[in-house]
């Protein structure tokens, strides 16, 4: 444990010589993976992850929003927006709030720009009156337990909870009918 902490790179390099990693897994070797989706009724969407001992919760909500008047083409349609938090509780590295905000600025970041690239998601499908009205759909991943690996944890669980997720019936804007 002192080497660990004291000498991190000849912590590794050892494990690395006899062909392992520190958790007993091979270089090669995939941690266990668990899906579960549903996992929060107050979501239009939800799911947690689980990638070895990491764990993530991830919810979805969304809104409906207005296209903006001098906006141009591109403020006419749909986004995902992410948001990743790494509270103190989910590993002692996340303890220092400015470590835990910027790992989690830089995921929610990341996230965001890959779930909106036209190779995953196209955004059209969010159109609800076209160069008018479209949904903004909001991702919030929590990491329960951080164990390494937090990018590929957030997305499995913020995909799992974006297939799991339902928009709500929209009634006739202009006669003024809500969600």
């Amino acid at each position: 444990a002192l080497l660990q902490r004291f000498d991190p790179q000849e912590y590794h390099r050892r494990f690395l010589a006899d062909g392992v990693r520190p958790d007993g897994r091979g270089l090669k070797e995939r941690r266990p993976a668990a899906l579960r989706s549903s996992a929060v009724s107050s979501a239009n969407g939800s799911a947690w992850a689980r990638l070895g001992a990491s764990l993530a919760v991830a919810g979805v909500h969304v809104e409906v929003t207005e296209a903006a008047a001098d906006g141009g083409p591109e403020a006419a349609v749909g986004r995902i927006v992410a948001s990743v938090e790494l509270p103190p509780l989910c590993a002692a590295a996340f303890r220092e709030r400015q470590a835990a905000s910027g790992a989690a600025t830089f995921l929610s970041s990341a996230l965001t720009d890959l779930l909106n690239s036209p190779h995953v998601f196209d955004v059209s499908q969010l159109q609800i009156c076209e160069g008018e009205l479209f949904w903004t759909v909001h991702v919030d991943v929590v990491c329960l337990n951080y164990d390494g690996n937090a990018f590929d944890l957030s997305l499995l669980a913020a995909l799992a909870a974006l297939e799991d997720a339902e928009l709500p019936a929209v009634g006739d804007a202009e006669a003024g009918a809500g969600l």
